[in-house]
C-alpha cells in the first residue's frame, strides 16, 4: 500500500514538472516571435501621441503632427494603417493595414519622413 502511494506522488510530480516546462517553452517561443511596433518621424522614435502611449493592442485613432504636416493612423485588431494625410500622393494611405506577422511590411510617408513598421 505504501509503495503505491509513493508511485502516485512521483507520477503527479512528474506531470506537474512537464506542465511547467511546456508553459515555459511556450512563453519563450511566443516572446521570441513577438514583434514591436516602431513609429519614427524625422528619425526619432515616437512612443506617445498627445501624451497617450501607442499600444498595438488598444484600438484607436491618432494624429501624428509635425509643423503643418499630419498623418492620421488607426490601430484596430492588432494592425495599423494610415487613414488620412495631407501629403500630395497619399501612398501611405493606400498601403492599408500592416500586421506583426507580415514580415517586412512597412508604411512610409516620405514627404512627412514618417515610417511605421514592426521589428
Amino acid at each position: 500500500m505504501q509503495l503505491s502511494k509513493y508511485k502516485n506522488v512521483i507520477a503527479i510530480s512528474i506531470i506537474c514538472i512537464l506542465i511547467i516546462l511546456c508553459f515555459l517553452i511556450q512563453t519563450f517561443i511566443s516572446k521570441k516571435n513577438e514583434q514591436k511596433l516602431i513609429i519614427t518621424q524625422n528619425n526619432i522614435q515616437i512612443t506617445k501621441i498627445d501624451d497617450t502611449n501607442i499600444d498595438i493592442n488598444v484600438d484607436g485613432i491618432y494624429t501624428i503632427k509635425d509643423n503643418d504636416n499630419y498623418n492620421t493612423i488607426e490601430i484596430s485588431n492588432g494592425g495599423i494603417r494610415v487613414i488620412d494625410a495631407n501629403c500630395k500622393d497619399k501612398t501611405c494611405v493606400r498601403v492599408g493595414f500592416i500586421y506583426p506577422n507580415n514580415h517586412n511590411s512597412i508604411i512610409a510617408c516620405l514627404p512627412h519622413k514618417l515610417l511605421i513598421q514592426f521589428k
